[in-house]
């Protein structure tokens, strides 16, 4: 499964929607619900680094459809997670509210780029829409990205994201990328 939160150098890549779905492995290659990104300690982590404004990207995908799951795999959803299941037609789904994680005025600014985007995408042919779209906050500590494509970036699509969003910031941010691009 991947992780929700990548690190290139010092600037950890939020990736909002189904990645935030933490999963444990079961046998025969199963896998049940354990949580969903951030637990408290990783959540307190984030909120010390967002007072201090250090560098964020959060990739935000354009939808967040539920996980749909089987009935008997809801028994093995973690408790503290059940609140979040709903049905729809018969079938349980758990639902990650996209944002949830950021401070009030963070997840309206999010929300607001996520909108934007959403309405572009309904006004614009599919083959015209980039794969990623940036928010307009050039120079802040959180930036948005929304994903209008559902293939995943690459590494080095990435690395060249937060190299242009940062680099002319900070010497100390260009050199932290420049080590994991080298890797």
């Amino acid at each position: 499964m991947n992780d929700p939160v990548q690190y290139y150098g010092e600037i950890p890549v939020v990736f909002d929607g189904l990645r935030r779905i933490v999963w444990k492995p079961m046998e025969a290659g199963r896998a049940a619900v354990q949580s969903v990104w951030p637990d408290q300690e990783q959540r307190s982590a984030m909120g010390r680094r967002l007072m201090r404004r250090e560098p964020v990207l959060v990739v935000i995908d354009h939808e967040a459809p539920p996980v749909a799951l089987l009935p008997e795999e809801v028994p093995l959803v973690a408790p503290r997670l059940r609140e979040r299941l709903t049905v729809d037609d018969g079938m349980p789904q758990l639902r990650v509210e996209q944002l949830d994680w950021l401070p009030t005025h963070l997840r309206q600014a999010g929300r607001r780029v996520l909108n934007t985007v959403r309405t572009r995408m309904r006004l614009t042919p599919r083959p015209l829409l980039p794969r990623l779209v940036l928010d307009c906050e050039e120079g802040g500590s959180v930036r948005f990205a929304v994903r209008t494509d559902p293939r995943p970036l690459s590494e080095t699509d990435l690395v060249a994201l937060v190299r242009h969003l940062w680099s002319s910031s900070s010497s100390r941010v260009e050199r932290s990328v420049e080590r994991v691009g080298a890797a």
